[in-house]
């Protein structure tokens, strides 16, 4: 309950706020903006996650003398991996920004997409694999200046001003 997305307030046209109660809950550590709902973080750490899972269900198959017990909760690992190749392509789908070419962060829960730029959130993307290869050339493009995105408050070496590693959003 909550954490749909939404804000937890609108800015009326005089300037001032309309409170909404219940709305705006975070669903992870970036709370301070609506994150929620359908989760591109979120998904990513479950497309891993199910990946880690099938790999450790492949090792328990293939090692037989660990006597691990199989039972009604082993899961196989062909439908694990078949599983996160539906995430993945549902993935790049659902949260593919074509306009700015890169991931929103969320969809809130009116079917609203929230682009903050968050570079975590695409760099988690291909770092997990979960991004095709189209996608990750284009953020990568991004990230690293080559291309700019308008209406992007930090763009170009702006981006990396911090040098260790790329500004978050």
């Amino acid at each position: 309950w909550g954490h749909d997305g939404r804000s937890g307030y609108t800015v009326n046209a005089d300037g001032s706020k309309t409170f909404h109660p219940g709305h705006g809950i975070g669903s992870n550590y970036w709370d301070i903006l609506p994150f929620g709902w359908d989760d591109m973080y979120a998904t990513a750490q479950y497309y891993a996650a199910i990946l880690a899972m099938a790999e450790l269900e492949e090792a328990t198959l293939a090692n037989p003398g660990w006597d691990m017990p199989r039972g009604p909760f082993a899961f196989d690992p062909a439908q694990l991996r078949a599983h996160a190749a539906e995430v993945k392509a549902e993935a790049n789908r659902r949260f593919w920004n074509h306009k700015r070419g890169r991931f929103v962060a969320c969809i809130d829960a009116d079917g609203v997409p929230h682009d903050y730029g968050f570079t975590f959130v695409n760099l988690d993307a291909i770092w997990y694999g979960i991004a095709s290869h189209e996608h990750a050339r284009a953020i990568m493009d991004w990230i690293c200046g080559r291309r700019i995105i308008e209406g992007d408050t930090s763009t170009g070496a702006d981006i990396y001003r911090w040098r260790f590693g790329p500004r978050a959003t």
